[in-house]
């Protein structure tokens, strides 16, 4: 057996992807894409630098207690680096055009673990006495959630590359 041939191609792997992916039957591009792809990057790239700038403040004001904040402030900052690496794989993958749907589905288990994670572990002090910031970051960062739930959802139905980074595309007429 030849070690170097993966277990699976990649057209295979598309295809069981597939399965999960709504596929028209015109085959319509999602027309929001693009949209939704900026939202995302924004979004995590601006997290990102607030972890990595403001790790110390942030820890801080999640908790009270000293030993766990100095804990909590060295993962947000392995956290803000992990982000941008996230984002940085995740333009690149979008440029390629290559495992666009295995890398939407691991983005979208990494988000959702890791709200699971910071709502179980770090957020329980901030939940007994929210802020009007604290509801909208947790919103936000649902809503980029469910954004990237949808684009996995519609992977297979993004737009031509020349038209993957243009917002006004969502707009346009045809």
């Amino acid at each position: 057996m030849d070690n170097k041939k993966p277990l699976v191609s990649t057209e295979e792997l598309n295809a069981l992807l597939g399965s999960w992916s709504e596929r028209s039957s015109g085959n319509q591009v999602d027309k929001f894409f693009p949209l939704r792809f900026w939202f995302i990057a924004a979004f995590t790239v601006f997290g990102g630098m607030a972890l990595l700038l403001n790790s110390e403040e942030i820890a801080m004001r999640l908790t009270s207690d000293e030993n766990f904040s100095d804990r909590l402030r060295k993962m947000l900052y392995f956290r803000g680096w992990f982000v941008f690496t996230i984002i940085l794989v995740g333009v690149y993958v979008y440029v390629r055009d290559k495992y666009i749907p295995l890398f939407s589905l691991i983005f979208l288990i990494v988000s959702i673990s890791n709200l699971i994670f910071d709502m179980t572990v770090i957020f329980p002090d901030r939940f007994s006495e929210p802020t009007p910031f604290f509801t909208i970051t947790l919103i936000l960062r649902i809503l980029a959630i469910w954004c990237v739930f949808l684009n996995f959802k519609n992977c297979f139905n993004i737009p031509k590359l020349q038209d993957r980074f243009n917002i006004r595309f969502t707009f346009a007429k045809n």
